[in-house]
């Protein structure tokens, strides 16, 4: 599917030639959907046997977002699992 077309822009997620469209993070935060999927990278994993989440650097592609966090991988995480966190709103 396209990821956030440039024949439809930023308002993919509310404009009818954006029903078959995948939009970013950042492209869908302060929108309300029905229904809503993420897809995770591989910048954060999941440890069976600690049944915790981690942060793999080389897989955060962001270098301005993860600068200076290299030694402090909970912080990185933590940034981490802000950027893919999604509230669901109870109707």
């Amino acid at each position: 599917m396209p990821w956030n077309s440039r024949n439809v822009g930023t308002t993919w997620a509310i404009d009818d030639q954006g029903i078959d469209q995948v939009g970013c993070v950042h492209t869908s935060q302060g929108l309300e959907f029905d229904y809503v999927g993420i897809i995770v990278g591989k910048d954060l994993q999941y440890n069976n046997a600690s049944k915790k989440y981690f942060t793999v650097w080389d897989n955060y592609k962001d270098a301005k977002g993860k600068q200076g966090l290299l030694k402090n991988p909970e912080e990185l995480n933590k940034l981490v699992r802000q950027i893919y966190f999604v509230r669901r709103s109870l109707r």
